[in-house]
């Protein structure tokens, strides 16, 4: 067991031989072996990077010591890790506690790599396949100016990633970057990274700086197919999706703790790009939601987004929207919060029974909920309204969507040949039922119609056939 230990520079590193063969020159303090050793466990430690390996390292190099100028050389070093294979050589000043090691290994696939690496950094990714081929270029040493480094430059080249539950790959992956672990701050630099996503192209680049407290800049361009992404990322909240997306995102943001991000730092990010929709749809079971053919642009702005023309159908209500959302990065990342929506509407018709209700694949009936995750502003425009049978013309005004209700105070519609004007509020209710409070002027009202469309409002004395006139009330 041969151990090296340098507390003045925080390196560490222990190795376990199991055979060791070498031949020595020695002359005028200078001192040359030819090593061959075979290490089944050892170990790398310097401060923040640390590596232990139970693969089985076969390691041949030339080792140099030089009395005279204080230094031990490695040359000409070729290295078998697990199936990873590559070059080392590297240069000590024992004097002056300066180390410098450099491995290079070129064309390597991922599941060598993947075999060279401890269980804890590859079990997080057992659901996926890599294929790709990998030069990497590791450097780490000590140098007198900027202490201890660990530098890491890696290239692939017609990389893969296979999810093996849904059978969806990204293809022709290109990655182009670098890892540096200073003293106790990380950061990783991907220069550049391109692929095929389901056939559509997609680029941009990555800098996270300091990892204990991350700087994150992302640029992100390309093309989305909705239902092969939530499959690959396996997102089951949300059901049935179809349609593409076109995306260029740039994120720029600091967190004081990656495993604790909080609302506030997403909030103080800087967020810009546009979101282009292209014959969109989804579902989401948990709020009975439906969307179908979504197309429109969302302008993103820090955390806001503009919605530019949406349209589309809304459990079988085609519509048209514009407005603006507030809190939606946030939202999003931390659905506890609440998501504000301003915006103006248009729908051709709205079937209250069909909107209120709907049954999943196994014939489950769902009931609505107002959601209480959003303050919502809208001013809408229903042509067509009906419930039962009920049924109602031109329904608009301002409505307002906060603390789990549905209020408006000036709506007005047409029905029964005459105007109906008034305010109401609609509120869930805990027996998956929801409570109506409503105050109306009817004017003009044919009133045989209007007991037709209440079912004689419950009672069996005055009957629709029974009544006929005008009512104002």
């Amino acid at each position: 067991r041969l151990t090296l230990d340098n507390r003045k520079v925080d390196f560490k590193s222990w190795y376990v031989v199991t055979k060791l063969d070498f031949n020595a020159h020695i002359e005028n303090k200078k001192m040359g072996f030819n090593i061959d050793a075979v290490i089944p466990a050892f170990a790398y430690r310097s401060v923040p990077f640390n590596y232990e390996s139970f693969q089985k390292l076969s390691l041949q190099t030339q080792m140099g010591i030089d009395q005279n100028k204080n230094t031990v050389d490695f040359k000409n070093g070729e290295f078998k890790l697990g199936s990873l294979m590559g070059k080392i050589n590297g240069r000590v000043n024992y004097k002056n506690s300066i180390y410098d090691f450099n491995v290079n290994t070129d064309n390597q696939t991922i599941d060598n790599i993947f075999d060279a690496l401890p269980e804890k950094y590859t079990q997080p990714l057992k659901d996926y396949r890599f294929n790709a081929l990998v030069r990497m270029d590791l450097n780490t040493g000590n140098k007198k100016s900027k202490g201890w480094q660990t530098s890491l430059d890696f290239k692939t080249l017609k990389g893969e990633i296979h999810h093996l539950p849904s059978g969806i790959s990204i293809d022709k992956l290109e990655l182009n970057g670098n890892f540096i672990a200073r003293k106790s701050n990380l950061t990783l630099q991907l220069d550049s990274y391109k692929g095929e996503f389901s056939g559509s192209p997609f680029n941009g680049k990555l800098s996270i700086k300091n990892f204990n407290h991350p700087l994150v800049n992302l640029h992100l361009n390309g093309a989305i197919d909705l239902e092969r992404l939530l499959g690959f990322l396996d997102i089951k909240s949300i059901e049935k999706p179809y349609g593409t997306a076109q995306v260029t995102f740039d994120f720029n943001g600091r967190f004081n703790n990656p495993k604790k991000i909080t609302p506030s730092e997403i909030e103080r990010a800087i967020t810009i790009g546009k979101l282009s929709l292209n014959n969109v749809g989804f579902k989401v079971p948990k709020l009975n939601m439906e969307f179908d053919g979504l197309n429109g642009e969302l302008i993103l702005n820090d955390n806001d987004a503009t919605i530019t023309r949406l349209n589309g159908v809304w459990k079988g209500a085609k519509s048209s929207v514009t407005g603006q959302i507030h809190n939606l990065i946030p939202f999003i990342l931390f659905p506890d919060l609440v998501l504000h929506i301003k915006a103006s509407g248009e729908f051709d018709k709205i079937n209250l029974e069909e909107f209120l209700t709907s049954t999943d694949e196994n014939e489950k009936s769902q009931s609505f909920k107002i959601p209480c995750f959003l303050d919502l502003n809208i001013r809408a425009m229903i042509h067509k309204f009906n419930y039962k049978k009920f049924e109602a013309d031109n329904f608009s005004g301002l409505f307002y969507v906060n603390n789990c209700r549905l209020t408006s105070d000036d709506f007005y519609f047409n029905t029964a040949n005459g105007k109906v004007r008034g305010d109401f509020q609609l509120s869930n209710s805990g027996d998956e039922k929801m409570n109506l409070v409503v105050n109306t002027t009817l004017m003009n009202i044919d009133i045989d119609k209007l007991f037709y469309e209440f079912d004689d409002f419950g009672q069996k004395i005055i009957k629709s056939n029974q009544i006929k006139g005008k009512l104002n009330a």
